[in-house]
């Protein structure tokens, strides 16, 4: 489609293209965490993620009606701010494509320090934490060296901006009922699309998605 050119960065790009039906995996293990998460009275989520890691979280959830604590900044009265906030109930999720930025990386050592000065063993305080990430990154391997309760990863093909279906968004379900997920996963490929716009539409942070209703003129 777009030329022999553009092949080498394309064909490492499109894994969006997918995403509808290949999200769909994430329904079993979402169901089980948020099991885990209500059984344990972890209802406070915090998102600690950068630019493409907390745009579409940030869009669903308000969709939705959840609330969702979102640390995208470095400045330091807003994490204390988050970190006094209902931190026996919260369970961070550290979401990093690269798995190497290093804000994110601040925000998730602040949080365990936290948990473990709170009283929580290490160990403990690392259950407190999800993490989403590419695979082979630098953050799924110190996730699961040091036991962290979930790892969800990303499709590598997928470009951070177009990853409202990937793990790096689609953990926010975890939130609520299985009964209540995207119904882009239920339903034919084409839905999600249609999906996604209308969830654009129903938020408050994003310009709504018109179509064109005349063609732009051109100069000969």
């Amino acid at each position: 489609m777009w030329g022999p050119d553009a092949q080498p960065e394309s064909s490492k790009r499109l894994g969006w293209l997918d995403l509808a039906s290949e999200s769909r995996a994430l329904v079993e293990p979402l169901a089980k965490l948020r099991e885990e998460l209500v059984a344990e009275g972890l209802d406070h989520i915090v998102l600690a993620g950068m630019g493409g890691s907390s745009l579409a979280p940030e869009v669903i959830t308000e969709t939705v009606g959840k609330s969702l604590v979102t640390l995208d900044t470095t400045d330091a009265g807003q994490v204390r701010a988050a970190l006094a906030e209902n931190l026996d109930r919260t369970i961070l999720v550290v979401s990093s494509k690269s798995g190497g930025t290093v804000e994110t990386d601040s925000h998730r050592r602040a949080y365990v320090k936290a948990f473990v000065d709170a009283g929580l063993s290490e160990a403990d305080a690392n259950k407190r934490l999800v993490v989403v990430t590419d695979p082979g990154s630098p953050l799924e391997k110190s996730a699961k060296e040091a036991g962290v309760r979930a790892v969800f990863l990303a499709n590598p093909n997928v470009g951070g901006r177009y990853s409202a279906l990937t793990p790096l968004s689609a953990w926010c379900p975890a939130r609520w009922p299985a009964s209540t997920f995207p119904s882009c996963w239920t339903r034919p490929k084409p839905y999600a699309a249609r999906w996604l716009i209308q969830t654009a539409r129903r938020s408050r942070s994003v310009l709504p998605l018109a179509p064109r209703t005349k063609p732009v003129a051109t100069r000969s």
